[in-house]
């Protein structure tokens, strides 16, 4: 009998280390993933700010982050895009209930480190002028709490252009 105790205790300690070692072997989540207020009174925009907006990142197939936001403009209008974030450069369409089906946008982005990543966000015109290209760091404070996106871009007269969005974390 004490032998086939020991073996059970053995074989469920051999058992509890196999899954402790699994659970060490995952990946750390991303501090992006989650729901992601804007506070305005923090933020800065070259023209006037929105009076809201929510932005969520979520894990996705294939490595991808699905990004979404719902904004509500300065003059009260509601607007909705979805789009998926890619960290190996590639780029994938961003689509809104403006446009339907037909993005106007092309984004792709890369880790700087474990809470900075880099978008080239490259609009598409169907007019034929040069594209207009923004590009965004998306920083998480080190505590999680704090998610600052940075636009860099150039205006219609060729002036550099800056906006800093700083959100809550809600969940």
């Amino acid at each position: 009998m004490r032998s086939f105790t020991r073996g059970l205790i053995l074989q469920l300690l051999l058992g509890v280390l196999a899954f402790a070692g699994t659970l060490a072997a995952e990946p750390p989540r991303d501090p992006l993933i989650g729901t992601w207020h804007l506070n305005v009174s923090k933020s800065t925009y070259p023209g006037p700010a929105p009076k809201s907006q929510v932005r969520t990142f979520d894990y996705t197939i294939d490595g991808l982050i699905l990004v979404a936001y719902e904004t509500v403009n300065a003059q009260g209008n509601k607007a909705f895009a979805h789009w998926y974030l890619s960290v190996d450069g590639k780029e994938h369409p961003e689509f809104s209930r403006a446009t339907g089906a037909t993005p106007t946008f092309w984004l792709a982005g890369k880790v700087i480190d474990a809470n900075t990543k880099e978008v080239r966000d490259r609009r598409v015109d169907a007019e034929g002028r040069p594209p207009l290209v923004i590009m965004y760091t998306i920083a998480v404070s080190p505590d999680g709490q704090t998610l600052t996106m940075t636009a860099k871009s150039t205006n219609a007269e060729g002036k550099p252009t800056v906006t800093v969005a700083v959100y809550d974390k809600q969940f």
